[in-house]
């Protein structure tokens, strides 16, 4: 959410050119291999703690930060979600027999889905208040009738800023500090939650899944004990 006007309103970089630099998210490796070593629990705990890291990350970003590590961030952002999504996925769709698989899968994406808009909606409710707070105070020379407007978002104040043409120049610094702070801020935000996602994981999700042979020999002692008078 708040990479985007990173790239674009702080960096200046154009949506196509921001698109690219977001390529590394796209990291699609063979986790279930990681899930068959290390099981379900492990391996989505590493991939929290991993998301927790990345948003850490982002926190120690600035206006000159080179952009390669902004790659190297969003490789291992895409791969901590790959190590998430997958054992998750199998996790809610070996929960319910083979018949209700349709019933798992729409319960996987209504997770998925409300816990986006659930995320995006009150991070990005802290970036706006902590932008408008780093902001208001530099908006003294903008006329009382814009200041609302530019209070609202880096693209505001940028927007307000190019009205008002070179007086509106000494906004622009100011402007890109704000929004950094606030970045920061909801990136640190967003770490606290990924490392309490990682705890709640790590006591409550199933761990390695079991192999057919162990679900044999559960049936036959099942059997057994039904059998003994």
């Amino acid at each position: 959410f708040f990479a985007v006007f990173y790239t674009q309103s702080v960096r200046g970089y154009s949506p196509l050119q921001t698109g690219l630099l977001m390529l590394p998210l796209v990291f699609a490796p063979r986790a279930r291999l990681v899930v068959d070593r290390f099981g379900n629990k492990a391996t989505t705990t590493g991939g929290m703690l991993v998301i927790a890291a990345t948003l850490v990350a982002f926190a120690t970003l600035d206006e000159d930060t080179p952009i390669w590590l902004l790659e190297v961030v969003f490789f291992f952002m895409g791969a901590g979600m790959a190590h998430i999504m997958t054992p998750t996925s199998v996790v809610i769709m070996q929960s319910l027999p083979r018949e209700k698989a349709g019933s798992a899968s729409a319960l996987s994406n209504t997770f998925r889905q409300v816990g986006g808009a659930l995320g995006i909606a009150v991070l990005g409710s802290v970036l706006s208040a902590a932008y408008r707070t780093g902001i208001e105070d530099k908006l003294g020379a903008v006329p009382a009738g814009l200041r609302h407007t530019a209070g609202e978002s880096i693209e505001g104040t940028l927007a307000v800023a190019a009205k008002l043409g070179p007086r509106g120049e000494s906004l622009v610094g100011p402007a890109n500090d704000a929004f950094l702070h606030a970045m920061h801020v909801t990136a640190l935000c967003g770490a606290g939650v990924a490392l309490v996602g990682a705890v709640v994981v790590a006591l409550f999700l199933p761990g390695r899944p079991k192999e057919p042979d162990e679900l044999a020999k559960d049936a036959e002692l099942v059997h057994g004990e039904a059998g003994r008078p």
